[in-house]
């Protein structure tokens, strides 16, 4: 399947009739199916009510990781077990909370040591993370109000703080419409998350790395003698 058919796409003002082809963005998609049939039924059922333009994004999304990916020696299998091992941590972890009011860990001391501290787990979540970006639903719009947002206030941004930057992807998007003098924080308290973050970076804007500093810190005890003019923070919960 290298293409989303236009008569599989919900009909909406102005769509044209053309095949919209999608052939790294299917390329995950198909490895998902495979892997876990149960998954095609929820994505198709998401996925049917999406625009051409989210098609086109997702595919430009899903070629780039890719790219950056297999620069980091990361086959697709990889990517994708990655994505299916956080549903099913996530399924278990929402269970568990139904049943007993408690999420599987609730001290961040105990969060740092079974995940942000251990370099396997945080590397696997983080790409599952990224390869969510455009499967579910709540993290597509997401990432799309911050795209908008900050297309549209940037130009008056010069300092920028990133706490938690995760994946990369968002301080990616913000470095995008930075200028190029702009001053770029992030504080992480996984050196996985930021050694990843700096890989994204590295890759796909090697001119602007030389403008961020890196401190592997909790944002509760790092003392910035610096203002920002924005600052993001997303899923950061502990």
């Amino acid at each position: 399947v290298n293409y989303w058919p236009a008569e599989n796409l919900p009909a909406c003002p102005g769509r044209d009739r053309k095949e919209i082809h999608l052939k790294s963005f299917n390329s995950i998609l198909e490895a998902i199916y495979t892997k876990n049939p149960l998954q095609k039924k929820r994505l198709e059922k998401y996925l049917w009510r999406m625009d051409p333009e989210f098609f086109r994004e997702a595919d430009k999304f899903a070629l780039d990781y890719l790219g950056y990916l297999e620069k980091q020696n990361l086959p697709l299998e990889y990517a994708i077990d990655a994505y299916l091992k956080m549903c099913r941590d996530m399924m278990v972890s929402q269970k568990g909370f139904v049943e007993t009011g408690k999420y599987p860990v609730d001290l961040s001391q105990e969060a740092f040591e079974k995940v942000y501290n251990d370099e396997v787990e945080m590397k696997y979540y983080m790409v599952g993370l990224a390869i969510s970006q455009f499967l579910w639903e709540t993290h597509y719009h997401m990432f799309h109000f911050f795209s908008d947002y900050v297309a549209q206030n940037f130009s008056r941004v010069n300092n920028y703080l990133e706490v938690g930057p995760g994946h990369g992807l968002y301080l990616k998007r913000a470095m995008d419409n930075l200028d190029d003098d702009a001053k770029i924080a992030i504080v992480d308290i996984s050196s996985t998350s930021l050694n990843l973050t700096e890989s994204i970076i590295q890759f796909f804007i090697p001119e602007k790395s030389s403008n961020i500093s890196s401190y592997l810190s909790d944002i509760l005890v790092l003392d910035l003698d610096e203002k920002y003019d924005f600052i993001t923070m997303g899923e950061v919960l502990e």
